[in-house]
């Protein structure tokens, strides 16, 4: 058993360097498996095949749920099974990757996954539809800081709830397969700071989104030197309760 780990779940394809300066701040650090349903640039996302819960576990789809179960036993982190499984297309794809943000959950509603739906019932949690189904994908979530997205429908759905919000531009951001990838998917956010898969500088709007940090009070760690990239979030988790199944 391991005892006050920070655990992040990361794309099986990430670079020796982003791994490797996870580890040296005391990060463990689970690689994601191939996906075969999922095409080929996001097979190893992991917000695509698991959303993380406000109690810092994880709901997953059941094709890899025996997966993570395995990986993250020793760290006591709660693991669900959903009960939807991914297909290859749109919506179908996109089970998982709603954004929960304090006691908001946004997403393409009615194509998210039943067990994600039923914990939201469960904790009186409101569920915004948004157009964009890739919604984690495009969003950062700061908790109480706020979020920064390129999704004009997000972005106006949450500030109609209340939320401090950074709208950027779309583009600048690496993903092999497609046009560009999306700023949510190229960080991860835990303990007040913000992990960035890679460099910001080339990104148009690299000032807004560092003031906008900053005056949140929130770090920013750059886990490589190069160009920023979209790996499909950083999951960070936290060692926690028994697992539920």
């Amino acid at each position: 058993m391991y005892e006050d780990k920070t655990v992040a779940v990361i794309d099986y394809r990430a670079g020796g360097e982003i791994i490797e300066n996870l580890k040296k701040l005391n990060i463990h650090v689970v690689t994601t498996r191939r996906h075969d349903t999922l095409s080929e640039p996001v097979n190893g996302h992991p917000d695509m095949v698991m959303f993380k819960d406000e109690s810092s576990g994880i709901i997953v789809c059941p094709e890899e749920y025996n997966y993570y179960e395995e990986c993250l036993q020793p760290f006591n982190i709660k693991i669900l099974k959903g009960c939807n499984e991914l297909g290859n297309k749109y919506p179908g794809n996109i089970r998982y990757n709603g954004v929960l943000n304090g006691n908001v959950f946004f997403h393409k509603v009615d194509s998210t996954d039943a067990r994600i739906l039923d914990m939201m019932k469960g904790r009186n949690i409101k569920c915004i539809n948004v157009n964009q189904g890739y919604t984690k994908c495009s969003t950062v979530t700061l908790g109480s800081g706020g979020i920064i997205t390129s999704d004009a429908g997000i972005m106006k759905a949450a500030v109609e709830e209340g939320f401090d919000a950074l709208l950027i531009s779309s583009g600048y951001i690496g993903l092999d397969g497609y046009d560009y990838g999306f700023i949510g998917g190229s960080t991860g956010f835990v303990d007040n700071t913000l992990y960035f898969t890679g460099r910001i500088d080339k990104h148009p709007d690299c000032r807004e989104i560092m003031r906008f940090l900053y005056e949140k009070g929130i770090e920013t760690v750059f886990l490589s030197n190069k160009c920023i990239y979209d790996l499909g979030t950083i999951i960070f988790l936290k060692q926690g309760e028994e697992c539920e199944k």
